[in-house]
């Protein structure tokens, strides 16, 4: 597991506790969206109400939160929202909006998740076949994965094929899927996948904790080869994919050394165990099982014992330690009403 993942991973593993054990509190903010969506509105609401308990979180309803608010106006968007999470003592503040699409009906939702620093961690779905629940626990889902991630802004890789690898700047972070923090700047994004024409972008990546830089594509299959299905299309030009460029090499030696160095430790391991387990036993009899000479340890079962597990352990602290940057954290968290996971790069 890369070492960016460790905190990552523990943070799911929280979230997952029983309520009793993990009882974070969140502010939730009155809806908000177009005016002749009320009624869809409300209605996202409660779901996402129902989503923040069933994660263990104590909801603190707006009233109650603006009530511990000094006189002044009430605080209904994302921009006082940290005022609202420090009066009620909570950890964090959730708005919800829901726009409309073409048709007039609901298009899109908004969930974003404002902690007391004032970070943003903005999720958003689509409204399919109108089905408003799903699109508001998927809404809750983005935004709670990015909430895991950390303050952005942050880099998302999707598109065809499942499982390409990802480069940034020549070190291997990740395969599609991909989701996780990325430095402020101009960076080189590749995507390859074997059978197919690897793709090369360049992006730069805004100063803003808030904001997320999105990279659809589809990676063409290479010309002949018939390995892999047609995925069709091109990347999107706001999106990036890209060739190995060699850092393939490395990413596997990042494996194999570990694994041999392990290997080699199970076997001395196992070679001293057994040495030692057989000191004192009969290594010769005669016919009538009186033992002519004992089967003597060669005195360094210890020594290799040691050495051994040291190699093991430095085979598991090598293969953690392999990892590039924190660019490599990447997790993607399963989030719904009674029911949470987690799964990432590892």
């Amino acid at each position: 597991m890369k070492a960016g993942m460790w905190h990552l991973v523990l943070a799911a593993l929280l979230l997952a506790l029983p309520s009793t054990l993990w009882a974070q509190a969140v502010v939730l903010l009155p809806p908000r969206g177009d005016a002749q969506l009320a009624q869809a509105q409300a209605q996202a609401h409660r779901v996402l109400a129902n989503a923040l308990s069933s994660q263990g979180l104590r909801v603190v309803p707006h009233a109650e939160a603006q009530a511990r608010m000094p006189e002044g106006p009430p605080c209904m968007t994302s921009d006082c929202a940290p005022g609202l999470v420090a009066a009620a003592s909570a950890d964090f503040a959730a708005v919800l909006a829901v726009w409309a699409g073409a048709d007039g009906g609901p298009g899109v939702v908004f969930v974003t998740l404002v902690d007391p620093e004032g970070a943003r961690f903005p999720g958003q779905s689509k409204v399919g076949a109108g089905d408003l629940q799903a699109a508001t626990s998927a809404a809750l889902l983005d935004a709670r994965g990015l909430q895991l991630l950390g303050p952005g802004p942050w880099l998302r890789v999707s598109g065809e094929p499942d499982g390409a690898r990802v480069f940034i700047d020549g070190s291997y972070v990740g395969a599609v899927p991909y989701r996780a923090t990325v430095k402020p700047g101009k960076h080189a994004v590749k995507v390859t996948a074997e059978g197919y024409t690897p793709l090369e972008r360049e992006i730069d990546v805004p100063a803003n904790r808030s904001r997320q830089v999105e990279i659809g594509l589809s990676l063409e299959v290479l010309a002949g080869d018939t390995s892999q299905p047609l995925a069709g299309g091109a990347a999107d030009p706001a999106a990036v994919g890209y060739d190995d460029g060699g850092a393939g090499a490395e990413g596997d030696a990042a494996v194999l050394g570990p694994v041999l160095l392990g290997a080699a430790g199970l076997g001395l391991s196992l070679y001293a165990t057994i040495d030692m387990a057989g000191a004192g036993s009969c290594a010769d009899e005669d016919s009538q099982g009186v033992c002519l000479r004992e089967h003597r340890s060669q005195g360094a079962g210890g020594i290799y014992l040691g050495v051994g597990i040291g190699a093991m352990a430095g085979a598991l602290l090598w293969f953690i330690l392999s990892g590039d940057d924190e660019q490599s954290a990447a997790l993607r968290l399963q989030v719904g009403p009674g029911a949470l996971g987690a799964s990432g790069n590892f």
